[in-house]
């Protein structure tokens, strides 16, 4: 029968490693200088899907979503003027966190709370009470970060989205520095 037969006729992407619900989703807060080190390895990741882009100044959070929507063919990207209405979206796996210095804590922990997992630009706080909120969400919310540099190599987003077992997502795993349920 045609029912039957439907799974035979699906583009192998929607059954294979690269199914849309296996890749990790992200978003990026903050598309000034340190963000644009990360898009080419993101966009480059056949695993990675940019679904959003944040930026307080206009000119950037737009050039950072037609970069994404050019590179993609789609428009599927958003721009937000807002930190917190990125976080809020359910279908974002981690948030990139590309902000100024003084600004990582508090979006990290955001994102947190609102489900995502993240990778804080370096440095990660300002201050250790900061460093220990971050971490106390991470461990309250289930959630993984890891922190590095634009400088050094990227996190190890490529090829390592695995379903996360508990949230039954794709999970981000960076090796430059983690914390969260199970790290620091």
């Amino acid at each position: 029968t045609a029912a039957a037969a439907a799974p035979l006729i699906l583009p192998s992407g929607l059954r294979g490693q690269n199914a849309p619900s296996r890749k990790i989703t992200v978003g990026i807060v903050g598309s000034g200088n340190i963000a644009d080190s990360h898009y080419g390895a993101l966009l480059g990741d056949e695993n990675v899907h940019i679904l959003g882009v944040c930026d307080v100044d206009r000119e950037r959070r737009d050039e950072g979503a037609e970069r994404v929507n050019k590179a993609y063919g789609n428009k599927d990207c958003r721009a937000y003027a807002d930190f917190r209405e990125l976080n809020r979206r359910t279908d974002i796996d981690t948030v990139f966190v590309c902000t100024p210095d003084h600004w990582h804590a508090l979006v990290a922990i955001d994102a947190m709370r609102n489900g995502k997992d993240v990778y804080v630009e370096k440095p990660m706080t300002l201050t250790i009470e900061e460093g220990r909120a971050v971490v106390a969400a991470a461990r309250e919310e289930g959630n993984s970060g890891g922190g590095g540099s634009a400088a050094s190599p990227r996190p190890k987003a490529k090829s390592t989205a695995k379903k996360d077992k508990v949230k039954k997502r794709p999970k981000f795993e960076a090796e430059e520095g983690e914390f969260g349920a199970s790290g620091a």
